[in-house]
């Protein structure tokens, strides 16, 4: 269902956040929100992800319990990977934790820490619409919602300086002409120096079966999930979930689309082949920017000395972070370099 707001908020709160989804829908707006939007069968995470990409505005309901949630931070992460929209409503007087105020130090605030609670929302819907254009909010609304404090540009915006902006429409041309300008400045003179570097950001995508054997399909993918598992392991690292890289078996997508579309820089493809004991993996690390290799690698074991087996994913693991320019920590090449078994039966 096409959607123009996500909100976002800890499950503690969800009679705030189902107050907030009601009210705005009431006024045309179109909300989603877990778990009510998710469609059976589709994975949390892959519909969250989802969801975010395709909204326009996006609403934290901001308490102690939203505050500590790790779920709402990693929504709010995406939201701002994807450039959305932010409001924060908020309903307590909260100290922000660090990871929060890394994020959405500069975003649109309302306070609803008085109630009733309807009523911050329908002023909420009012901002949401002039954000979205969809519906004209007269000045004197905004200004007098920023006299008041309830409504705030930043985390520390005071209420003079955003009222003048809508005051003074010259002084929002003369911000512009300066935004546009820097941003010259940035694609001529910074972003060629930066061009060469890449993000640490990775997904592994289902190897391909060559063993003529269909049968087999279920080694080709525990040998992508153990090397998937090793990359984990490196914190420097993002790496999408298999859930959301098998999405892509057999997909006609481009390397740069896939890329795209899961937010990622680098892609690892990969084959096996398996003739007996006998193992052949292919590997290549592609930078999606351009389609081009950063590295490949052919490795040859055989699954009766599982030892050359377990240190040719361990290799892959540590290949791909370098190529990356990813930190390893000690204790992180103990774990990526760890045996977990030598039973091949059990393998």
């Amino acid at each position: 269902m096409a959607h123009d707001v996500f909100i976002s908020y800890s499950n503690k709160d969800k009679t705030a956040a189902d107050a907030v989804c009601s009210i705005l829908e009431q006024d045309g707006i179109r909300c989603w929100m877990a778990p009510r939007d998710i469609t059976p069968g589709v994975p949390f995470a892959e519909a969250i992800i989802k969801a975010i990409k395709e909204s326009k505005v996006f609403i934290l309901v901001y308490t102690q319990n939203s505050n500590g949630s790790q779920q709402v931070i990693k929504e709010v992460d995406r939201a701002v990977h994807h450039g959305l929209t932010f409001i924060t409503l908020r309903l307590e007087d909260v100290t922000m934790s660090d990871q929060l105020e890394y994020y959405i130090s500069d975003v649109h605030w309302l306070d609803a820490m008085t109630p009733p609670l309807e009523e911050h929302i329908n002023r909420l819907s009012k901002v949401v619409k002039m954000l979205m254009s969809k519906d004209e909010v007269k000045d004197d609304d905004i200004e007098k919602a920023i006299s008041k404090g309830t409504l705030r540009l930043g985390k520390t915006g005071k209420p003079g300086s955003a009222a003048e902006r809508y005051r003074f429409p010259w002084k929002s041309a003369v911000a512009a002409a300066a935004v546009i300008t820097a941003i010259l400045v940035t694609v001529l003179l910074v972003i060629p120096r930066l061009s060469k570097e890449m993000d640490k950001s990775i997904a592994v995508l289902p190897f391909t079966n060559l063993s003529g054997d269909p049968d087999q399909e279920y080694f080709s993918d525990g040998m992508m999930d153990e090397i998937l598992d090793r990359l984990f392991k490196i914190g420097d690292l993002k790496v999408i979930s298999r859930t959301s890289s098998m999405r892509y078996r057999n997909t006609g997508l481009s390397v740069k689309e896939i890329a795209r579309e899961l937010g990622v820089s680098a892609i690892l493809e990969g084959s096996v082949r398996r003739a007996g004991n006998l193992v052949r993996i292919t590997v290549q690390l592609i930078d999606a920017r351009n389609d081009t290799h950063l590295w490949s690698e052919v490795y040859d074991g055989d699954l009766s000395d599982l030892s050359n087996i377990f240190v040719m994913q361990s290799d892959v693991a540590q290949s791909v972070a370098r190529e990356l320019k990813a930190v390893i920590s000690p204790e992180e090449k103990k774990l990526i370099e760890k045996k977990p078994t030598v039973n091949l039966t059990a393998y």
